[in-house]
């Protein structure tokens, strides 16, 4: 399509981030549902200022996205490791579905091509990136495509939560700071967590669980003034589907209740059943289908066959 051009922005202008926050209300107005629209409206604008603070650091290359002068996008991205780390593409909405986030995305890869080291690109796409059929257009230019959805339970004084006994017997207690280099060793993805967060995790409403002196679970949650949020949660394999999770959400949920927490959410991957299925057993109902959706397609292969 001609006049589509990519051009670096040496700054995230206020016009910038004026005119995707006027694409956000639309959205929030005429295409969410009700309950999306209850779920996200408080939350979107905050996370978009947070990704605009985040993309204004060194690393980080910010394009606009324009049709003949025309602003009709906005992408950010960094090398990261062997890869491409792409925050934020966003095509705003009169423009979705017309090819051009299509061929905006292709010539960014294009370029990726000709970068030293660089094997793959993931793109985070927050709940605001999102546009119609995106799974579609991704998986039509070789990513592999996984979706999550968003889980909430109300934590209102009115519901009482009962701790509940899983099927073998252990002991669960509160997360303490010791604790944290037992769990970073146990499970990986729980340290890269831990060490993201470094200081300011909140071990006030994060269970662990032990059986003979070992650990095999644990809940990380952290609040943000009156929701909670699970963080992570992990039981050892030989140990799942006997209860182990179910009683250390409980035990969690109700110290969050205790503290005056009003809310929580969870984020599943939507091929997740057993964690989707313990969430629904606690009366976590879904707030959004496809919250996240996390891209990787390969490129190495394809530089590799132009150079032959």
């Amino acid at each position: 399509m001609r006049g589509l051009k990519l051009s670096r922005l040496s700054e995230t202008s206020s016009w910038v981030r004026k005119r995707v926050i006027e694409d956000l209300n639309y959205y929030a107005r005429e295409v969410w549902s009700k309950g999306e629209r209850r779920f996200f409206f408080d939350r979107f604008q905050a996370e978009f200022d947070q990704l605009m603070e985040e993309i204004t650091k060194p690393e980080y290359i910010v394009k606009s996205i324009s049709l003949e002068e025309a602003f009709i996008g906005i992408t950010a991205y960094k090398l990261e490791n062997q890869g491409i780390k792409m925050p934020l593409f966003y095509v705003c909405h009169p423009f979705r579905g017309k090819g051009y986030e299509h061929l905006a995305m292709l010539q960014l890869i294009d370029g990726f091509k000709s970068l030293p080291r660089v094997e793959g690109i993931e793109i985070l796409l927050h709940p605001f990136c999102r546009f119609i059929d995106d799974d579609r257009f991704f998986r039509s230019i070789g990513f592999e495509v996984q979706e999550w959805v968003w889980m909430s339970k109300s934590l209102e004084r009115s519901e009482r939560i009962t701790p509940c006994s899983p099927e073998i017997e252990c002991e669960i207690m509160s997360l303490d700071e010791e604790l944290i280099p037992d769990i970073a060793r146990l499970d990986i993805e729980a340290r890269i967590l831990l060490e993201s967060r470094g200081n300011d995790f909140d071990t006030g409403v994060s269970k662990i669980c032990f059986r003979d002196g070992k650990i095999i679970g644990f809940v990380l949650i952290s609040t943000s003034g009156s929701e909670g949020v699970v963080e992570y949660l992990f039981v050892s394999q030989e140990f799942r589907r006997r209860g182990v999770g179910q009683a250390l959400l409980k035990a969690s949920l109700k110290q969050l209740q205790d503290k005056g927490i009003k809310s929580v959410v969870a984020e599943v991957n939507v091929g997740n059943s057993a964690s989707i299925s313990l969430l629904r057993s606690l009366d976590f109902s879904l707030c959004c289908r496809a919250h996240l959706i996390a891209e990787i397609r390969e490129i190495s292969n394809s530089r590799k066959q132009r150079a032959a």
